[in-house]
């Protein structure tokens, strides 16, 4: 079968329905089966909880030799967590008064594996030092699941920014905006796909005295929590900053902070190509891929003359 009948025969789905789900389950995104939205299911894990079936404890153990550790969150018996592989956690409260390092055991975490219905497994950085078996006072405090999306794809929209008199690097228009933040290390968006998309000022418009803050894109990750990566397709930019993409500043159209980010073929209405700049400054650009075509296309003329 080729990838065209594949694609006939299972249409990617056009229509993605999110709801605050109660059952604790994720969902597939149909109007019968929404995605889980609700943001975090918080449940108290107190050691002191023990007897309603709600108690937590949290062993650790050597990550295979990878520098890590592994901690083992277990809910209690009467109680499914729900969780996957790769879905992201809080814990908060836990710890011993007796082992400052136990702090580590607070803070948001990916689910490395999942044991069983009421197990989960995180790495920690570090050692803590002490877990539920070996510290008195060690409390596992709470957990709770946070949202987070697989990938999110992002095509074939205009966008026209509002024009400010008043605008500046921290009040400015932005087209898309990839920040989904306060949970990190953490990012809560996987992957993301934003291709064939127009971005430009209202009615077109032109000022670079007061528009030039103006952007096109702005993609975060770690450590602000955001997307793990991102592909930037085929997006055409039509702002004033454009002229910043061949004089190394910003503010420039489209800025990125830790993402894996590769563009391919983003330009201006002027046919301008625009590379995804570091949002401090503007050098190393993101991986353009055209650049790197073209790039090999020289070398392999290169390399054909000289043989």
């Amino acid at each position: 079968m080729s990838l065209t009948e594949a694609l006939l025969l299972d249409p990617y789905p056009f229509e993605v329905w999110i709801a605050a789900r109660t059952d604790g389950v994720k969902g597939s995104g149909t109007q019968a089966d929404p995605y889980d939205g609700s943001t975090i299911k918080s449940s108290a894990v107190d050691v002191s909880l023990t007897r309603s079936g709600l108690a937590a404890t949290a062993a650790t153990s050597n990550a295979h030799g990878s520098g890590q550790w592994i901690a083992t969150a277990q809910i209690g018996i009467y109680s499914a967590h729900g969780l996957e592989k790769g879905d992201i956690v809080q814990i908060t409260n836990a710890g011993s008064a007796s082992f400052a390092s136990t702090s580590l055991y607070t803070n948001n975490f990916k689910v490395t594996a999942v044991p069983s219905a009421t197990e989960f497994e995180f790495y920690l950085s570090a050692d803590p030092g002490a877990d539920s078996s070996s510290a008195a006072d060690f409390a596992p405090g709470y957990w709770g699941r946070i949202w987070d999306l697989g990938w999110w794809l992002l095509e074939g929209n205009v966008i026209e920014l509002s024009n400010r008199t008043l605008n500046t690097d921290f009040n400015r228009a932005v087209g898309i905006v990839a920040y989904l933040g306060n949970f990190g290390p953490q990012n809560t968006l996987r992957q993301a796909v934003i291709r064939d998309n127009v971005i430009r000022q209202f009615q077109n418009r032109s000022d670079p005295s007061t528009l030039i803050y103006s952007h096109a894109m702005e993609l975060f990750g770690n450590p602000d929590s955001g997307i793990d990566a991102g592909l930037l397709q085929k997006n055409v930019a039509t702002l004033d900053n454009v002229v910043n993409v061949s004089t190394s500043s910003i503010p420039a159209p489209i800025e990125q902070v830790n993402v894996t980010v590769v563009t391919f073929d983003n330009r201006s209405s002027t046919a301008v190509l625009i590379p995804a700049a570091l949002r401090v400054v503007f050098n190393p650009p993101a991986t353009e891929l055209i650049s790197q075509i073209v790039a090999q296309l020289d070398d392999a003329q290169a390399v054909a003359f000289l043989s």
